[in-house]
């Protein structure tokens, strides 16, 4: 692999100097700030296929100047902002040329200024959102009965005050945070905090970190929405997981949540 992405190199830094002729680079932390940097040497590098220690610069590219056609400036219309392009200098001296796409509403790290990690969670991606095949309302799912007194009886939740996850490789993280049981498989808050959204030693491209709810029954649905997930009698197993996927880890690092509530 590292052989093939090798000899792909040699074949991109042909292109290089001609398709950057008049435009100039510039530093990475002369343009963007030094989180944002470090977030786009990782991107490069897994573009790249190569270590992020073998990046010994990375130059942002200027966009390039519009097209003019008999004096007329010839306009482009993108979903979202222009892609970043920078030049990548290897330790062994070649030079490539990286694009890095931050259209639509960018949330890698390596497209924002300040890379903030997110909370994200079943609640808060659609879980109770109402599935429609026509007009409302005789188009749209029927209602879900609530829990029964025999369902919230039996129920149990998860709490957790505040947890340090000491994270000491790349790639992805599953962490269990405990199990519980639900109402009639019925999930009315799956939430937690981040205590440092920017934390030190640890770079997350995605800037995701997901609360996931597992259920633990033979039969059980993902719970993606509750119309999908259905009512059940009695109560449902289910585990609590938190996911997310790690970049680039230097010694030491720690992400640290709080608040975690999963009934």
């Amino acid at each position: 692999m590292r052989r093939r992405a090798a000899f792909g190199l040699l074949l991109i830094i042909a292109g290089v100097a001609a398709g950057c002729a008049g435009r100039q680079p510039a530093p990475c932390r002369d343009v963007f700030s030094a989180a944002r940097c470090a977030a786009m040497t990782v991107f490069a590098a897994s573009r790249l296929e190569v270590d992020a220690n073998q990046i010994v610069a990375i130059d942002v590219l200027p966009e390039p100047t519009p097209e003019t056609r008999d004096g007329q400036i010839i306009l482009q219309t993108r979903s979202g902002g222009p892609p970043v392009d920078v030049l990548v200098t290897l330790e062994t001296g070649v030079v490539v040329e990286v694009s890095m796409s931050c259209s639509g509403i960018a949330t890698g790290a390596q497209c924002l200024d300040e890379p903030r990690l997110q909370a994200s969670s079943a609640i808060s991606n659609g879980y109770r959102d109402i599935p429609c095949a026509g007009e409302p309302p005789l188009g749209c799912a029927t209602p879900v009965p609530p829990p029964s007194a025999d369902g919230l009886a039996a129920a149990t939740e998860l709490r957790i005050g505040h947890l340090d996850i000491h994270v000491a490789a790349i790639g992805d993280q599953a962490i269990l945070l405990g199990e519980l049981r639900l109402p009639n498989g019925l999930l009315s808050e799956s939430s937690f905090a981040i205590v440092d959204d920017m934390p030190a030693g640890m770079i997350i491209l995605s800037s995701r970190i997901e609360l996931v709810v597992r259920s633990l029954e033979p039969d059980g649905r993902p719970f993606w929405n509750v119309y999908d997930h259905g009512w059940r009698a009695g109560t449902e197993r289910v585990a609590a997981w938190l996911i997310f996927t790690v970049d680039a880890v230097e010694p030491g690092a720690v992400l640290s949540i709080r608040d975690v509530v999963v009934r």
